[in-house]
């Protein structure tokens, strides 16, 4: 039987919990779908403990305070270190990413990237309703990726202040710090970018509690095309877009 890589899928949670149970449920099937090219370990840190209710979805799980939150994302890289993985893909708490982007970050990795990111996501906002995709504009060699899906290299979680890739002082703004940290402390780091398609997909889910950027701040910063539902459905699955729109109706129901 031929051996596949290991790789650490990590996030950060706190409140939310539906929302949150919902992420555990897709990841511990995604983990299923993608196990032919990797072995995924997926580690939540959360600070409520609910450790539970990751454990019982096949993911491990660690406590830490939720503030600052630069501290608590660094426990990620920290799991990388400790486990021996040969990398991390970062996601949010509220952030699904397809079989095909967890794929692609792998191979990419695989080849020698240091970090590993998308152009572009979409945005499905629990409050309202609202479905859009964001696309970044300009020279694709010089944008930063989202941070959400970004992938990134045993090198460069290394490089980065002894494992410490996000400053971890920081409350907000954890993205943007944690790309120029890496880039800076690792000069000839391999980028490699994507944007967005039919497989290489991601969605960010607003609304229904505390979220550090709401939806109608997103819209009023950043150029959103309208996007139908049926797009959400075709990479991620029809069954997860009707569990969100369930969350989102019990919410409607107890408001």
């Amino acid at each position: 039987m031929t051996s596949v890589p290991r790789y650490t899928l990590g996030c950060c949670v706190w409140g939310r919990h539906k929302l949150t149970d919902l992420i555990y449920d897709y990841y511990a099937r995604l983990r299923a779908e993608v196990a032919d090219v990797v072995d995924l370990t997926l580690l939540a840190v959360g600070s409520e403990y609910r450790g539970d209710a990751a454990l019982t979805r096949g993911w491990s799980y660690r406590e830490a305070d939720n503030q600052p939150l630069g501290a608590k994302h660094n426990m990620l890289a920290e799991h990388v270190y400790r486990t021996g993985t040969r990398g991390l893909i970062v996601i949010g708490s509220d952030d699904l990413v397809s079989a095909g982007w967890v794929r692609q970050c792998v191979a990419d990795l695989e080849a020698g990237a240091d970090v590993v990111g998308l152009l572009g996501l979409a945005f499905l906002d629990l409050d309202s309703g609202g479905t859009a995709l964001y696309s970044r504009e300009g020279d694709k060699d010089r944008l930063m990726p989202a941070g959400v899906g970004r992938g990134l290299s045993r090198r460069a979680l290394d490089s980065a202040s002894s494992w410490q890739p996000w400053p971890a002082g920081l409350a907000r703004g954890l993205d943007t710090a944690s790309y120029r940290r890496v880039l800076a402390r690792l000069p000839d780091a391999r980028v490699v970018r994507h944007w967005p398609n039919a497989e290489l997909a991601a969605v960010d889910i607003k609304g229904g509690g505390m979220n550090l950027n709401n939806y109608s701040s997103i819209a009023r910063k950043l150029k959103l095309d309208p996007l139908p539902v049926g797009w959400l459905e075709a990479r991620f699955g029809a069954e997860v877009v009707r569990a969100l729109v369930r969350l989102r109706l019990c919410m409607e129901a107890h408001a």
